[in-house]
């Protein structure tokens, strides 16, 4: 036998183990590899092979005498070489096209729905993160005044989404104030990217003098104080699911992932890490350099308006994970958000 021949037998062993792991969660015999391979080879042959995975850290021996599950390292050789991606059924197409009708331009109408998506699909805990702003365009902002010192301030970005955030005013405004603080922002900052809002704001505070100095000022703080209430933020859902993982009924392994799952801040950056680069990925185990997720798998995907990653979302699993379905479900889902960013501003 080449060498071509005997590695594409060794990453069948190790597929099957993967595959049969992910099925139950039991220790896999080498008889077990034999039948679900369907190689034309002895146990012993298998067993031998079984043996050389384990020597290169590519699957484990939970218990002596006990069948062999993959290793962190198995997992990521698996993702790597040998899992065959796996095309959506129609039905699934289907099933995320429907509950897709769904979104509209208001963003917490679209975080339901799409974790929905993920959750169902994958029996997975699902996340997504809210558009970056500063990743996007001013649009528009309308100022409704609530009452005399409190204001609903509705944001209109470019990439079409649509934030509603009350504010409490140091000072009373009249309603003829609150609109022309309205029509100047919408005037000067219309296009501008949230990023550079800021020293466009500094720069004309140095050039405005008289009577509009006052209500620029109070247009400055109504502006800094939307932004910042529409700060990057996650949501997650499916949390359950994980919690009835075989893994997870380990009290300390759940408790260690209830614990990292309350951190929104660190799971937040990492999924802002992982909308990098444009393409889906993997985190397995400690690839995720936060302990409380060493026992689990997560798969991102970012989002994107006119090619531009602008959040992210994705699904956290155990790494007794269906790698191939997660990778698909995950991707068409942010490709599927993305083309309805694309369409442009209903607005």
């Amino acid at each position: 036998m080449d060498i071509t021949d005997y590695k594409s037998r060794r990453n069948k062993i190790l597929q099957s183990i993967v595959e049969l792991y992910l099925e139950d969660a039991v220790p896999v015999s080498s008889r077990a590899v034999v039948r679900h391979a369907r190689l034309n080879v002895s146990s012993a042959t298998v067993r031998n092979i079984m043996s050389e995975l384990e020597e290169l850290g590519l699957i484990q021996q939970p218990h002596t005498s006990a069948g062999r599950i993959p290793s962190d390292k198995g997992y990521r050789y698996y993702v790597n070489s040998v899992m065959q991606r796996r095309p959506l059924t129609r039905e699934e197409t289907v099933y995320i096209d429907k509950l897709a009708k769904n979104w509209c331009r208001q963003i917490e109408r679209v975080v339901e729905p799409t974790i929905q998506i993920l959750t169902s699909l994958t029996n997975y805990c699902g996340a997504i993160s809210f558009p970056r702003i500063e990743k996007t365009g001013f649009k528009r902002l309308e100022l409704v005044p609530i009452s005399r010192n409190r204001v609903l301030a509705v944001l209109i970005t470019t990439s079409g989404f649509v934030r509603n955030v009350f504010i409490e005013l140091d000072h009373e405004l009249e309603d003829s104030e609150l609109l022309r603080i309205s029509n100047f922002l919408n005037s000067e900052l219309t296009s501008l990217n949230f990023d550079d809002i800021e020293n466009f704001l500094l720069r004309k505070t140095l050039e405005i003098q008289d009577s509009f100095y006052f209500l620029f000022k109070e247009a400055t703080q109504i502006l800094e104080d939307l932004i910042h209430a529409t700060h990057e933020r996650i949501v997650l859902e499916g949390i359950s699911k994980m919690i009835r993982q075989p893994e997870f009924q380990d009290v300390e392994c759940g408790r260690r992932f209830l614990s990292a799952i309350e951190q929104k801040n660190t799971l937040l950056e990492m999924f802002m890490k992982g909308a990098e680069g444009g393409a889906v990925k993997v985190y397995i185990g400690d690839e995720s350099a936060h302990s409380g997720f060493y026992d689990c798998s997560i798969v991102i995907s970012p989002y994107q308006v006119l090619g531009k990653a602008i959040g992210a979302l994705g699904v956290i699993g155990p790494k007794r994970m269906d790698y191939a379905k997660a990778v698909s479900v995950v991707e068409y889902v942010a490709h599927k958000l993305s083309g309805f960013l694309d369409e442009g501003d209903i607005f």
